[in-house]
């Protein structure tokens, strides 16, 4: 098979070894099946991700990372802790926000979001909690209601359910109890801290001790054993499964939703594990590093490189994926990676959108970078609901969140969360080698001088949006200040260490410069088929 040039075969080349290496870690059964299934979604161009936008999230439990400690040398001075915390929940907001979107389930790779400004799966979530209702359950047996009510009529009177004198005691016995234990050790802390008192301590302490003992003697035979029989009784009523269901994810999604500074509403907190995976001096995190030759491309682009088939590569093939049937680097429900009669063509352009003509001509190519799969949580949604029966939505029919199938819906815009994207693979620090670079070389350094350095946050663009056609679906910038291998400090973190360019590109010597990160592709999970149930009320329309 004849790629146009190398810059393209090395593309694909070392993406589709990224990707093979992520389906190869799928946990399967047994027999050799998926146990779970992804839809792979290729951005193009990637997604440049600054740390200034990203790194060190504000968390509920957490509170405000600090950031790196300033070097010896720095002058700067540190953040106040007001802008500290500002900046992290800025960044927890933005965490939240770039992966809040959902994305339309495709079988060919694309991305491709919802159109009219997209959709949203926390939006789309809380519409389902709100709707959700369990279907009624039966009576429950005559005797096992007999023991409810006895129960009840210990603990409780009337119709206020207050509390009846005997439980009323039992609550004032164990909270007595409970102070005469903190006044023992409270009044122990104090004799033992005054070496005058110290060593008659325990005699001393002999009041309290008798105090606290006491109080547990009228705790234990005040009625103890009569209203804790009751409460073991009352307290182990089953609540019904769809009613606690609901009631349980509806309690998670409001604990796990946080107020933001400045008066401007709430958000569910999301995170991202790792939690360093945007900074740029995290080196130990689990970054799996790739290193290609162009003399050893061909031919591994030809045994492997065959079956990427999406973003801007047009390919086809008659059998990949095996049972999956599904063309999506091996990605799929209950599929086998298999390959037969594959092709791929590039689709690449070679003119950037100005009009200037990229000639592609490097020769003797060589890439290094580093990769790694990081996983989305979003603590406060509860996909278990999803697997259970007993409940439906008002004013729907069953199956209306998803069919639980990716075959069926394939651009389907009418089901309510057909996927949850899930994971995300980021790529970083790209260095690309070439023994002769022809005229790109001299093309890039010339948009850079024009243009300087474009602080777009997204896209392969150099100021007015000027597209490069360079390599694969990694995004250019560039045209800052480079020289002798020093960076010219795009920022200060919260140490005030300068940090350099996060997602600029150069050229140094042979080796062309992508620094920083970039998010090149997302991972989804098909949601189960549900709701198992119409609603009721439906039937009698």
């Amino acid at each position: 098979m004849a790629m146009e040039n190398e810059p393209h075969v090395l593309a694909a080349d070392v993406l589709s070894e990224i990707i093979t290496d992520i389906k190869a870690s799928r946990p399967t059964t047994s027999t050799g099946e998926s146990t779970t299934g992804f839809v792979f979604s290729m951005q193009v161009p990637g997604f440049m991700v600054s740390p200034k936008d990203y790194s060190r999230p504000f968390s509920p439990i957490g509170g405000s990372p600090a950031g790196p400690p300033p070097p010896p040398s720095s002058t700067t001075a540190p953040a106040p802790a007001g802008e500290q915390q500002k900046r992290a929940q800025e960044a927890a907001f933005k965490t939240f926000t770039m992966f809040d979107d959902m994305l339309v389930v495709r079988d060919d790779g694309r991305t491709e979001t919802y159109s009219g400004g997209g959709r949203h799966v926390s939006f789309e979530y809380k519409l389902i909690l709100d709707s959700m209702e369990a279907l009624p359950v039966p009576e429950r047996p005559a005797d096992q209601q007999a023991r409810i009510d006895a129960a009840q009529a210990v603990l409780y009177t009337g119709p206020e359910m207050f509390p009846t004198p005997l439980y009323q005691r039992y609550l004032d016995n164990q909270e007595t109890w409970a102070k005469r234990r903190g006044e023992f050790a409270t009044e122990q802390a104090r004799l033992l801290k005054d070496p005058d008192l110290a060593d008659q301590a325990s005699i001393l302490l002999e009041p309290f001790g008798v105090r606290a003992d006491q109080a547990r003697e009228r705790f234990l035979t005040q009625g103890a054993e009569k209203v804790e029989e009751a409460l073991a009784t009352y307290l182990s009523v089953g609540i019904p499964l769809g009613q606690g269901a609901i009631k349980l994810a509806r309690k998670r999604f409001d604990d796990w939703t946080v107020r933001l500074l400045g008066a401007v509403g709430t958000m569910p907190y999301t995170f991202v594990l790792p939690s360093e995976w945007a900074q740029i001096e995290s080196e130990d995190i689990g970054w799996t590093r790739i290193e290609r030759a162009s003399g050893e491309t061909q031919h591994h682009f030809e045994q492997h490189g065959t079956n990427l088939a999406t973003g801007d590569w047009a390919g086809g093939s008659s059998n990949s994926s095996g049972s999956a049937g599904i063309s999506v680097f091996g990605f799929g429900f209950g599929g086998t990676y298999a390959e037969s009669k594959s092709h791929s063509t590039s689709s690449f352009s070679d003119t950037a959108s100005d009009g200037t003509v990229l000639t592609n001509e490097a020769k003797d190519l060589s890439i290094e970078m580093e990769y790694g799969l990081c996983k989305i949580a979003r603590p406060w949604l509860v996909t278990d609901i999803f697997h259970l029966p007993g409940w439906f939505l008002r004013g729907a029919k069953k199956g209306v969140i998803s069919t639980g199938q990716l075959s069926d819906q394939v651009g389907d815009t009418e089901h309510k969360i057909p996927m949850i994207p899930t994971h995300f693979l980021v790529v970083r620090n790209v260095k690309i080698r070439a023994r002769s670079w022809g005229d790109t070389q001299s093309t890039l350094d010339s948009y850079w001088s024009k243009h300087g350095r474009s602080d777009s946050s997204f896209g392969s663009s150099i100021s007015g949006d000027v597209s490069i056609p360079i390599w694969g679906p990694l995004s250019l910038t560039g045209g800052f200040s480079h020289s002798n291998s020093e960076y010219k400090g795009d920022f200060k973190d919260e140490g005030g260490k300068d940090c350099r360019n996060d997602f600029g590109t150069h050229f140094e010597d042979d080796a062309l410069i992508i620094s920083g990160a970039q998010i090149v592709g997302l991972l989804g999970e098909i949601v189960p088929f549900c709701p198992a149930e119409d609603d009721p009320a439906l039937g009698n329309g």
